[in-house]
């Protein structure tokens, strides 16, 4: 350890980088290291340790992930044809990024889906007027969403993760029995930790 005889010796005044060792601003004392069962060890930073009771964290607290959710599109627009029967027509693109993750961990996610009405399943409300809805079917890549039902998320990796959100299961000939016009469903995502 170094010791200097005058607060503005630096660094540099004892070993100035040639190989050279200046002994005239300080001294180096020859210091013992302790060991035993109540000695606090170096730690890489974020390392917590605990000799003696609940321990604290040595340099900074590690970051605890956490988990956004978004549409790449706040509003789309789809034809119903092309979700008929047992089409399924790619409206949208699911995005959830993992935010402060280590790398080579995975995480996983809840996602509720809900479109805001009382019944049962997903709907497609007429925009003006009041004719009856269109049923639909929603899905995260080819997998079926049952409304107001989680559904694991799993395998996400740090940074952005990507699922396709897909409608089908229109029934051509109710359709054909509706009011012509635009039709209109929100969707609201609920994420949770499965934990």
């Amino acid at each position: 350890m170094a010791v200097a005889d005058d607060p503005n010796t630096g660094v540099g005044d004892y070993a100035p980088g040639n190989g050279e060792t200046i002994n005239s601003s300080g001294s180096y004392v020859v210091t013992e290291g302790q060991s035993g069962p109540n000695i606090t060890p170096i730690l890489d930073a974020g390392s917590l340790t605990s000799p003696d009771g609940d321990g604290f964290f040595y340099g900074d607290a590690p970051l605890v992930p956490t988990f956004s959710f978004s549409f790449l599109a706040n509003t789309v627009n789809f034809e119903l044809a092309t979700a008929y029967g047992v089409n399924k027509a790619t409206i949208n693109q699911a995005r959830l990024e993992v935010i402060n993750g280590v790398v080579g961990q995975t995480y996983s996610q809840l996602l509720t889906f809900t479109d805001g009405d009382v019944s049962p399943g997903f709907l497609l409300n007429p925009s003006v007027g009041t004719s009856s809805p269109i049923e639909y079917l929603l899905f995260i890549d080819d997998t079926p969403i049952t409304e107001g039902v989680a559904l694991p998320w799993g395998s996400l990796n740090p940074g952005m993760n990507t699922k396709s959100l897909k409608i089908g299961g229109i029934v051509e000939s109710e359709v054909a029995n509706k009011v012509s016009g635009t039709y209109q469903s929100t969707i609201t995502v609920t994420i949770t930790n499965p934990n």
